[in-house]
C-alpha cells in the first residue's frame, strides 16, 4: 500500500541507494511530514529534489503506514505491546493528530484505548465476531470500574481515562452491533457496559463542568470517537461540549483533534 492511500502523524523517509549516498552525502535521511503528503508526489518531489539533483527515488513507507493485518493486530494484542497497536491502528487513515496520539499512548489509556481501536478497526475488516474478538471483548468488560469508566481503578479523572473510556466504548458498540440479532449473552454484557459507560460520561460531565476545559483532550477524543452516536448526544450537551473546546488551550484549538471532534459531532 502506498502511503499516500493512508493517513497518519509519522513522516515515510525517501529510500535511496548506497551509491546515491556516496555521491550526495546526507546528514540524516530526508523526511516527508504529513502536510506534504496532501499536495501529492509532484510537489514532493520538486520541494525535496535539491537536496538529491539529477537522482530517481520512491518512496517507502514506514511501518506504521502499513496496513495492519488481523493477525497483526491479535499479535500486538498478547504481546501485551498496547502502545505500538495504538500508533499503528491510529495510522490507518483514523487520526493524525498528535494531541490524541499522545494522551491514548500515555501509560493509563494505552491498555484499555489499544483493545477499544483495535475492536474498532478489526470490525472494519469484518472480522467482528470470532473467539479471538471475543476474548478482546471480555478483556475490556473486565477493565470497567464499578463507576462505568475504563481504565485502572485507582485512575484519577484525566484525559487519559476519557480518551480510553471513549476509545473503548466504541470499539463494543460496533462489536456488539455486528452481533446477529443481539441474541449473544456477550453482546448483551457488551450493550450492558456500553451504557454504563455512557452514564459514567454524562455524569463525569457535569460533576467536571467547571473543569471540563482542563480535559479538553479528553473530551476532545470523546467527540471524535462517540460524537455521531445518539446515545452519547443524548447524555452529554454536544454544542456546549464543543463550545467548551473552542475556549481550551491553543494547541488543542489547533491541533487535528478539534477539527475531528467537530466533523464527528455535526
Amino acid at each position: 500500500m502506498s502511503p499516500f492511500d493512508a493517513e497518519g502523524p509519522s513522516p515515510c523517509q525517501f529510500g535511496v541507494s548506497r551509491s546515491t549516498l556516496r555521491e550526495y552525502p546526507l546528514d540524516s535521511p530526508i523526511k516527508i511530514q504529513t502536510k506534504d503528503l496532501d499536495s501529492g508526489v509532484g510537489s514532493i518531489y520538486n520541494k525535496y529534489r535539491t537536496r538529491l539533483p539529477s537522482v530517481s527515488f520512491t518512496l517507502q513507507p514506514s511501518m506504521e503506514f502499513q496496513m495492519i493485518s488481523q493477525n497483526q493486530i491479535l499479535r500486538l494484542v498478547e504481546a501485551q505491546e498496547h502502545r505500538q497497536l495504538v500508533v499503528r491502528v491510529l495510522a490507518n487513515g483514523r487520526c493524525r493528530s498528535e494531541m490524541a496520539r499522545r494522551v491514548l499512548t500515555s501509560p493509563h489509556a494505552a491498555p484499555v484505548a489499544s483493545l477499544g481501536l483495535a475492536l474498532q478497526r478489526l470490525g472494519e475488516i469484518e472480522y467482528q465476531h470470532s473467539g479471538a474478538t471475543d476474548r478482546l471483548v471480555c478483556r475490556l468488560l473486565d477493565m470497567q470500574r464499578d463507576d462505568g469508566l475504563l481504565g485502572q481503578s485507582d485512575q484519577p479523572v484525566d484525559d487519559a481515562l476519557i480518551g480510553a473510556s471513549a476509545a473503548a466504548l466504541r470499539g463494543l458498540m460496533m462489536w456488539a452491533a455486528a452481533d446477529r440479532g443481539n441474541h449473544n449473552g456477550l453482546a448483551r454484557s457488551a450493550n450492558r457496559a456500553v451504557a454504563h459507560g455512557l452514564d459514567a460520561l454524562r455524569h463525569l460531565y457535569v460533576l467536571h463542568s467547571a473543569k471540563n476545559a482542563a480535559f479538553g483532550a479528553g473530551w476532545a477524543i470523546a467527540l471524535w470517537q462517540l460524537g455521531d452516536v445518539e446515545a452519547f448526544r443524548k447524555a452529554i450537551p454536544v454544542k456546549d461540549l464543543l463550545a467548551t473546546l473552542d475556549e481550551s488551550s491553543a494547541e488543542l484549538v489547533e491541533d487535528e483533534l478539534c477539527r475531528y471532534a467537530h466533523a464527528m459531532a455535526a
